[in-house]
């Protein structure tokens, strides 16, 4: 196609005239050309506002009871006079192998009362807690743990109830879950509901 040919005065009231080619078809886009384009912008930001969100929700496990001679969630029992000093706070733990609970027996074993269960370390995790009692008996009465895969933790929430004699004593609360991410946290969230009759 030839070039347009645009006239320009070379100054004002200047009879000379310069004459510049010039290529209008550079500045016209076809129709063609604006749909295509069109398209692509209008992906590019349906894409900006539709970016992946990689988060995972949390779920809740599954859990697996443990048989004891107290019931299949929970232990109870009365400190021996050597103990008082031993158990001033509640405590928490993680048991993922047999050694660790035989020390964690090993530890309570001023506690009369408990009957301790085999556990299979090679398909469970124990997550057990402690908690001092100015009441007995207590009793779970709702637990669950919730796996929050971006926090790499485990959420174990328990609620117990208190009972209606007052003595000091200790209650264990634990349950187990499959032996997988061994290396994710425990966060405790234990809740006491105050005896009713």
């Amino acid at each position: 196609m030839e070039p347009t040919l645009i006239k320009l005065p070379s100054r004002p009231g200047s009879p000379i005239t310069k004459v510049y080619p010039f290529n209008l078809n550079i500045f016209i886009m076809k129709p063609t050309t604006l749909k295509i384009s069109s398209i692509f912008l209008l992906l590019g930001l349906m894409g900006a506002g539709c970016e992946k969100d990689n988060k995972s929700e949390p779920e809740i496990i599954e859990t697996f009871p443990l048989d004891t001679n107290l019931g299949v969630d929970s232990l109870y029992g009365v400190p021996a006079s050597n103990c008082h000093e031993i158990f001033m706070e509640d405590k928490q733990w993680i048991i993922k192998s047999t050694n660790e609970y035989d020390e964690l027996i090993s530890s309570l074993s001023c506690l009369t009362g408990f009957d301790f269960p085999s556990i299979n370390f090679s398909k469970y995790l124990l997550l057990a807690g402690l908690k001092l009692t100015t009441y007995l008996p207590y009793k779970v009465i709702e637990q669950e743990v919730i796996k929050d895969h971006d926090k790499q933790q485990y959420n174990y929430n328990v609620k117990i109830k208190n009972g209606g004699y007052p003595s000091f004593g200790a209650f264990i609360y634990w349950t187990l879950i499959s032996k997988t991410d061994t290396d994710y946290s425990v966060v405790y969230n234990v809740e006491v509901i105050p005896y009713d009759g």
